[in-house]
Parts: C-alpha cells; structure tokens; sequence
C-alpha cells in the first residue's frame, strides 16, 4: 500500500463541481466524497492546518498558531527581550510543530516517505524536511521553477515533482498545490479569475491521477484542503485599540478574518464582548484566544487589503475526498461521505494505513 495525502491550498468545497473541477469530482464520485466538506481546526489557516494534517493534534498541541507565533523561548535573561516585553513573533516555518508527524512516525517505523509542496515555507511548518524525500530542498526553489504571482510554485510545476515522486513509490506522500489559494486572495474566492486558477488546479491534480494509474490498485489517495476562502473586502476591527480603551494586556496577530490573542487579553477575553464586530471566540490555549468578526471584516487598524481572506469558522470547510485503487479505500469512502472529517482525522487514518506502531506520536 501507498499513500498520496494531496492537499489543495485555499480551495472551498462548493468550487468542487463539474464544470470547474471534472478530474477531481470524478475522484469524488468513483471513491468517496464529502459534498458539504471536512472541518479544519482554527485559526482557518494555513499552516495552523497543515500541521495539523501531518501531526493529528490542534494548534494547542502543535503550536503553530498562525504564520507567526511568539518565540518559544523562555529563557528570562534573553537580551533580545527587554524586561517585561512580549515575546517577539518568529514565522511558523523556523519553529515548526513541536508534535511528532508521520514523516517522523514512517521513519522510525521503517516507512519511506516523500513531501512535494507547492508553497516552500511548508518544508519548515510541517517538519517535511525529515522525509525522505522533500521538495523544495531546504525550502527554497531554485530560478528554474515557475512561480504565481505570490511567489508559490505554479501548480503544473509542483505537479510535475508530484509525479515523479509518485514513481518513487514512497509508502507516504504528501503534497501539496497552492494556486487556489494565490488567486482567491488575489482576486477573490468566487471571481473568474479565481475559477480559472481552479480549472487549472484540477488539471494539475489529472496529471498526478495519471502518473499514478500505472499502479492505481496500491494507492489509496486523500485529497483535502486546508480552508477556504471568503470575500475580504468589508471593514476592519481594530483589537489593539479596543484593548488600550479597555485597560487590558494583549497581544494581538492578524490573520485574516482572524485573530489570535495571547497574553492577559487571552487568558480573560470578556472585554471582547464590548466590541461590537466580533462576532465569536474559541480558546486556543489557557492564555490565548482566535476572534473572528462579521463576514467580511479582517483585523487591524486598516482593512487587510485583499479581496480573498480566511481565517474565522466560515473559511473552516475543507475539501474532503478519498480516491484509489486499493482495496482499503472502499471502507474510508464510507467514512468520508457519512461524517464530515476533521482536520486532525487525517493523520490518524494514515497511520492506521501504515500500520505505525501506537507509540509513534500520533494520536490513535
């Protein structure tokens, strides 16, 4: 058996029709699919997900929270913190997650595993670098590789690696493809532009579908995506000044149509409730909160800027389809059409797959 965790980066599971995406709704509708899609832990994001994909815990077991979180130092005497400052934020791909993840469980199980990902600050947020086989190597593409207009690896490039690494045949391979994330923040999530970028996502995932039909009976293939996208065009809330009026401590990160609070403002968030705009909270942590607000607000002293955002439970829904020709993948596509699928589901079921040994750091 061989395993192809394929996530979509940004891809909401309502643009899964087929007239946008034909190659992937025929996976859907051949294996299992769920229509209305999985849940994603919060923040809806991307790399609070993606290490949540390769880890099976939350951000409060993992700790990447956002793209950037606090440094986890703690050492008192760090003369990079003055006395009684915040910790200073550090992206989430020089931390990574502090959890085990299958690249570590396949190797100390003797699995071989292989990571393909299409945004190059994965190799870092998901631990993909203790895989066998990784790309980008060191996280970093070289001139040759095409790019999108964020500077992620366009989606036939990655698909092209994608493939080769299919014939590698690794027990474990994950990958990755970011353009429907790129367009949607771009342009929108429900923009032409936008379906353009799908259509072509879906015909990079026909060319990993065809690399794999030579040995198409002893792959099982999940395909999800991290979250989803909604338009980001409406007002901006400003919590560093709702806490300032309100005498509270907070650290406060931006992250779209989220933020997380960390700090006194975490710990005892009911002065949330006099901000009009904010709409829900849910602990992360005992000292830190995500808030969202109404649907098209975004965080901050000005609005975020961009037409796409994510981030608050509405982005939450992921893509959540089982393909393949092995014989396991009859029982997961029972699974997936007849409950909606956690983020943390997924890694589970891989190592269920692989037959990782209980004590390999991934939750049963």
């Amino acid at each position: 058996m061989h395993v192809l965790l394929l996530i979509l980066d940004g891809l909401s599971p309502r643009h899964v029709r087929p007239d946008v995406m034909p190659t992937l709704t025929a996976m859907g509708e051949s294996g299992g699919w769920n229509r209305g899609g999985g849940v994603g832990v919060m923040p809806a994001s991307t790399y609070p997900n993606h290490a949540t994909f390769v880890t099976g815990v939350t951000p409060a077991v993992h700790g990447l929270w956002s793209s950037k979180i606090p440094t986890p130092s703690t050492d008192p005497d760090d003369p990079a913190r003055p006395p009684g400052s915040p910790a200073p934020l550090i992206e989430a791909w020089n931390v990574g997650p502090r959890s085990p993840t299958l690249f570590d469980a396949c190797t100390r199980a003797k699995r071989s595993t292989a990571a393909v990902l299409g945004d190059h600050h994965l190799v870092g947020a998901m631990g993909a670098d203790a895989a066998d086989m990784c790309w980008p190597e060191g996280g970093s593409f070289g001139p040759e590789v095409a790019r999108d207009a964020l500077e992620y690896a366009d989606d036939a490039a990655t698909a092209e690696r994608i493939a080769e690494a299919v014939g590698r045949a690794p027990d474990l391979l994950v990958a990755q493809l970011n353009g429907p994330d790129t367009s949607a923040h771009l342009y929108g999530p429900d923009s032409d532009e936008a379906f353009e970028a799908y259509r072509w996502n879906d015909s990079a995932i026909d060319s990993v579908r065809r690399a794999l039909e030579p040995r198409w009976e002893d792959w099982v293939v999940m395909v999800v995506s991290d979250h989803s996208q909604e338009d980001g065009q409406g007002e901006s809330i400003d919590l560093d000044d709702a806490a300032a009026r309100a005498g509270v401590e907070a650290r406060i990160i931006r992250d779209g149509s989220a933020a997380i609070i960390t700090g006194e403002g975490g710990r005892h968030p009911r002065w949330l409730d006099a901000v009009e705009a904010v709409v829900g909270r849910e602990p992360l942590a005992a000292d830190t909160v995500v808030a969202w607000g109404r649907p098209g607000s975004s965080f901050g002293e000005f609005p975020w800027g961009i037409p796409g955002i994510h981030g608050s439970p509405r982005t939450s829904p992921q893509v959540a389809v089982v393909s393949g020709g092995h014989s396991a993948v009859g029982a997961l596509a029972q699974w997936v059409e007849a409950t909606s699928p956690r983020g943390t589901d997924w890694a589970r079921k891989i190592a269920r797959l692989l037959e990782l040994p209980a004590d390999s750091g991934i939750p049963a």
